[in-house]
């Protein structure tokens, strides 16, 4: 599967913009190498509304595949983290945690655009 076909979009740091039609013109090469830019890779699974799950996204996680001790439903970050998309609360890896383990979820926003969902925790959650 080629980067194209897995997507991708791009945080302009300076202008606060969001692009998701950079890779039609060919400005890849220039995104990974601009310190500007922050890339974010599309995880290929979809959320409960069929809406696609990117690093940097914010999720409510309504419901998880096994019983939860922590209250939901809770805002949580998708971040590409060790090799797989885990689910993050803040700045806290919620180690194992995983796409695959949202039984129900939304994604309301970014930590780019809606640091606010996360109470004030955004953008510094690599």
């Amino acid at each position: 599967m080629s980067l194209y076909e897995f997507g991708a979009r791009a945080w302009a740091t300076e202008t606060k913009e969001m692009s998701y039609h950079f890779l039609e013109y060919g400005w890849l090469q220039v995104c990974i190498q601009s310190p500007d830019v922050v890339l974010m890779l599309k995880s290929g699974v979809k959320d409960s509304k069929r809406n696609d799950y990117y690093d940097g996204d914010i999720v409510k996680v309504s419901k998880l595949t096994f019983e939860s001790s922590g209250p939901l439903p809770e805002n949580l970050v998708v971040r590409l983290y060790g090799g797989m998309f885990q689910l993050f609360r803040g700045r806290e890896p919620l180690m194992g945690l995983y796409l695959g383990y949202i039984a129900d979820g939304e994604v309301i926003g970014n930590v780019y655009e809606n640091p606010e969902l996360l109470g004030g925790e955004g953008t510094d959650t690599e």
